[in-house]
């Protein structure tokens, strides 16, 4: 389920705006707190799946998208190439979990020029 977290009136402008997007609903909440103790950051939005990580984007326009490389509907990788076709400011920064010595990010081609950063 898409989150927003502001209404007007309510945004910091000179805070560090980000949209969590990543299907798993604890993830983002404990990246939502690790993140809301944070001074200068601000969540602004959230997603559950890549077109909603797509839609977040567009609405709130954030500085930074930490974005899930595996989503429902949408994986990480092609959320990430469809905003970058759109010349979009935001910075995006791909979580990935790694299990079992494999990683599930060695399966997908790099994005190309400006890739989004793997943390």
């Amino acid at each position: 389920m898409t989150e927003t977290y502001h209404e007007a009136g309510n945004i910091d402008e000179a805070a560090i705006r980000v949209v969590l997007a990543d299907d798993h609903p604890g993830v983002r909440a404990s990246i939502r707190g690790l993140l809301e103790k944070a001074e200068g950051i601000q969540v602004v939005g959230e997603a559950g799946t890549g077109f909603e990580a797509l839609h977040q984007v567009r609405i709130h326009q954030p500085d930074v998208l930490l974005l899930d490389i595996e989503m429902p509907d949408l994986n990480g990788v092609e959320a990430a190439r469809r905003l970058q076709a759109t010349k979009i400011t935001t910075a995006i920064l791909v979580l990935n979990t790694i299990w079992r010595n494999r990683s599930p990010l060695l399966s997908y081609p790099p994005v190309g020029p400006g890739a989004p950063e793997l943390i």
